[in-house]
């Protein structure tokens, strides 16, 4: 492939790994310029100019710190240049199962709906041309999928099957045309009748490819029994996947993800959580406290299940006996590393577990949401402090007692305890992190909370420069509260019942909104206001304040 060609796969590998919309934006106006002058510009600007536009790209993707998951399945046509095709078996006039399409010489993505087709017409795609690089296929209906049904896309980088769960018929082989695979989505794939084992061995065809994106959503029905993925028929040898997503499934994991994927640096897993997942503890702390890839760990309840209640959607950990729990003589076949991991700790009868833990060298985001946690502990989770975690978002689970205190984070810069349902915070909380920019404590019910803090709650830690404190029930703020806020910028407080503006905010010098809306302030005291004025003139910039 030429190094012209080369540039414009990675503009498309780009365009569509991003979900950025305003990256996408940037990829896809760059390329179109770069497009249209390449007939005045010699070759040498041409390629300097998809050059830059590449590394550009790339530097505000890893600006933007993308969240790898969760998975919602887009529509057929995933971009707004998909070649859509509606294939009728019943209306086709051809004896054979060889069908070949017929597409746009330039097309680049293509999007096939089946309809009436039990059996998935082989050799579809012999006759495309090398520019395309992403096929969707979905069928409601089709029973077989056969051996050559992908010939022609061994330059493919994505294909998306939505839908093929009646299939019966799924031939190992299916997917081995796929020489250049970067992105492979499952969505309801095999989900009532082929075994988990089964669907491993055919993903485990790509061995040798560039896969770097593996997602997997409701492969398996729910069932009234708790079923088994065994990590190991999911492993790819001779690849490199970067991003595994497993969404919506009603199974437990059990081997070790970390082995299975060694270069993950990914993983996402969605579903009912209940308290009978006690086996895939051990496969994710092995993960989380041994792989030395992993930098984010997305764990979540889809928003579409009940409400979260005692003994649903439940992540019981039983802190004292974690290991215990699952079977020693099981852990030490399947996790020795995790028990060698456990014995080599140093021990802290202060903290929970009985130990410092220690988390995987680039682990930098943990996401849990939506989940239920039902365990507590009197004792701080205590962690090594040389760890790389900036970002801890427990958006939506239910936290039933207090914050949970955890000793170490010395780098965290982002804290979400959003609608967790804690109604009262350790008035230091937060002098446990001396990094920490932004503290999200929205939809929480903190009236009398706020209303009785004094200047040490916010103020233990100054490097903070977002607050939300939105929808929280509150009527009236201690005067001293930001007091020591010296950092702050941004303070949310929209979405509550305020009828005064008398708080102090005259340290907080660089302050650039101040949100009000959604409450009842009837007027704003002239010394605030004057407030606000001194600090609008010291930082030389005007302060928005909304109001309604």
């Amino acid at each position: 492939m030429s190094s012209y060609r080369q540039l414009k796969a990675l503009f498309y590998t780009l365009y569509r790994l991003s979900n950025k919309h305003i990256i996408r934006i940037f990829v896809k106006y760059c390329f179109i310029l770069t497009e249209k002058a390449k007939k005045i510009l010699p070759p040498s600007s041409k390629m300097s100019a998809y050059f830059t536009c590449i590394m550009i790209t790339a530097m505000l993707s890893l600006a933007s710190g993308e969240k790898c998951g969760p998975y919602v399945r887009g529509p057929l046509a995933a971009t707004s240049d998909t070649v859509i095709i509606n294939l009728d078996c019943n209306q086709s006039t051809s004896s054979s199962r060889y069908v070949p399409m017929r597409l746009p010489g330039n097309a680049t993505h293509v999007a096939v709906q089946l309809i009436h087709c039990p059996t998935v017409p082989v050799g579809m795609f012999t006759n495309v041309t090398d520019n395309l690089m992403s096929v969707t296929l979905a069928s409601e209906d089709a029973i077989h999928l056969l051996e050559e049904t992908f010939e022609g896309l061994g330059q493919v980088r994505e294909l998306r099957l939505l839908g093929f769960n009646s299939l019966k018929n799924l031939s190992r082989s299916v997917l081995e045309p796929l020489r250049h695979i970067e992105t492979l989505i499952l969505d309801s794939f095999g989900s009532a009748n082929i075994e988990l084992s089964y669907l491993g061995s055919v993903i485990r065809k790509l061995s040798g490819t560039p896969i770097r994106r593996l997602v997997l959503n409701k492969i398996k029905d729910h069932l009234y029994f708790q079923q088994i993925m065994e990590v190991d028929n999911f492993a790819i040898s001779n690849a490199s996947p970067k991003e595994l997503i497993i969404a919506d499934v009603p199974f437990n994991y059990k081997g070790s993800i970390r082995r299975a994927f060694p270069e993950l640096v990914c993983f996402c897993a969605g579903g009912n959580i209940d308290e009978q997942t006690l086996e895939t503890f051990p496969a994710l702390l092995d993960l989380v406290f041994l792989s030395k890839k992993l930098k984010q760990l997305v764990l979540y309840v889809p928003k579409d299940l009940p409400a979260l209640q005692a003994g649903k959607n439940s992540l019981t950990i039983p802190v004292k006996q974690l290991i215990p729990s699952v079977g020693v003589r099981e852990i030490l076949r399947i996790y020795p590393d995790l028990v060698r991991y456990f014995f080599s700790r140093r021990v802290n009868e202060n903290c929970a577990l009985d130990k410092i833990i220690s988390l995987g060298d680039n682990l930098s985001a943990i996401y849990f949401n939506n989940v239920l946690f039902s365990s507590k502990t009197e004792k701080p989770f205590c962690i090594e402090e040389d760890n790389s975690l900036v970002y801890l978002d427990l958006t939506g689970s239910h936290i039933p007692a207090a914050v949970p205190e955890v000793i170490g984070l010395k780098k965290l810069k982002y804290f979400s305890l959003e609608n967790t349902g804690i109604g009262k915070l350790p008035s230091t909380f937060l002098q446990h992190y001396p990094s920490l920019e932004v503290i999200k404590l929205g939809k929480l019910n903190l009236g009398d909370f706020v209303k009785n803090a004094d200047e040490h709650v916010f103020g233990s830690c100054p490097t903070l420069s977002d607050i939300y404190l939105d929808d929280c029930n509150i009527t009236n703020i201690a005067t001293i509260i930001f007091s020591r806020s010296i950092n702050l910028r941004h303070l949310d407080l929209s979405k509550n019942s305020l009828r005064a503006f008398d708080f102090d905010l005259l340290n907080c010098t660089k302050l650039n909104l101040l949100n009000f809306s959604g409450n009842n302030i009837g007027s704003i005291p002239e010394n605030r206001t004057s407030h606000l004025a001194q600090l609008a003139s010291l930082k030389q910039a005007e302060i928005s304040l909304l109001l309604t």
